[in-house]
Parts: structure tokens; sequence; C-alpha cells
């Protein structure tokens, strides 16, 4: 999926800097959940730098209330 959308996100960089050449791209989206991808992005894409929004808000919380919630649903009764 992040080759994908690296290859999209370059094919829609390149696209707009024929009309304006100087902007900064910045990548943002779902598809960078990971700092990895995040990455990946980087090395892939002529961008100048990522947002993260949720990947640094929403998605560590996502996954420290799962993994408390499967410790809870774990538990069992003394024999």
């Amino acid at each position: 999926v992040i080759q994908e959308t690296a290859e999209r996100t370059e094919a829609v960089y390149q696209q707009v800097l024929k009309i304006k050449p100087d902007l900064i791209m910045i990548g943002h989206g779902s598809a960078m959940e990971t700092p990895e991808e995040a990455q990946y992005m980087l090395h892939h894409t002529s961008g100048h730098g990522i947002w993260t929004g949720s990947s640094t808000e929403r998605i560590p919380i996502e996954k420290a209330v799962m993994e408390t919630a499967s410790q809870f649903a774990a538990l069992k009764f003394q024999d």
C-alpha cells in the first residue's frame, strides 16, 4: 500500500509543480501510520516533509487501549 501511495503522491507532486514550482510538498495521510512508512515516503517521493496527524496522536493511544483491553479480557477466575 505505501508503495502505491508513494507513486500516486509523486505523480501529484509533479503535476502541481508544473503549475507552481516553488511550493513546499508535504505528505499526509493514513498510509503513513508508522515511522517506517513515513520514511519510505521521504525516500521515494520528492516531497519536502510529512505531516503526521493521527499517526502520532490517535494510533499510539488505540494500540495502548487495545493491549490493555486484551489483558483485561484474558483475566480468569480462580479455580
